[in-house]
């Protein structure tokens, strides 16, 4: 991280002193931020190249948009499965919650835990809420989704790792 940090001027590496957790750790870089749209990625997944411009083009295209997320790919036994249904491009408020309280979910949400955002926006709904650990992001992605429409790329831009430690990466050739 330092390293990418000496090459642009863009990338700081913050790091807490203790660890808050995953909500308190977002709300930290978020009440940090100086920029207007902030990534929130996991530090287990491959990422496309591509990634942050098509997240930020589709922002760019739907400045009323809170935030935008895509397909996933879960990379198992050498295949890629796209683990995210094939949702409209522009949800429209509360869109994200009648999903997920439709049969086609299950239940389940179809944002993960990566997004990008507009920062003026978490600020305008509160901070992602300590009180719901690992659900916190549902939580906030229902919250952010009954103000504002949310934004979906239809593209499997992320690949989830499977969670075997053993498994080095230079044998998924994902990308």
């Amino acid at each position: 991280c330092r390293g990418y940090e000496g090459l642009d001027p863009r990338v700081r590496y913050l790091r807490n002193d203790r660890n808050l957790g995953m909500p308190g750790n977002l709300n930290s870089g978020l009440r940090r931020c100086r920029a207007p749209l902030v990534a929130n990625l996991h530090d287990g997944d491959l990422y496309r190249k591509d990634l942050l411009r098509l997240w930020k083009t589709a922002l760019d295209g739907n400045p009323d948009a809170a935030f935008a997320f895509c397909q996933l790919s879960h990379l198992e036994g050498g295949t890629s499965l796209i683990v995210n249904p094939d949702l409209p491009e522009r949800l429209e408020r509360d869109d994200l919650l009648r999903y997920m309280l439709s049969d086609q979910s299950c239940y389940g949400s179809p944002v993960w835990g990566t997004v990008m955002g507009r920062r003026a926006v978490y600020e305008s709904v509160g901070w992602f809420d300590e009180r719901f650990f690992w659900y916190s992001d549902v939580w906030m992605w229902m919250r952010l989704n009954h103000t504002h429409p949310v934004l979906y790329v239809r593209e499997p831009l992320i690949g989830l790792l499977p969670h075997e430690a053993d498994r080095p990466y230079s044998k998924l050739n994902w990308w």
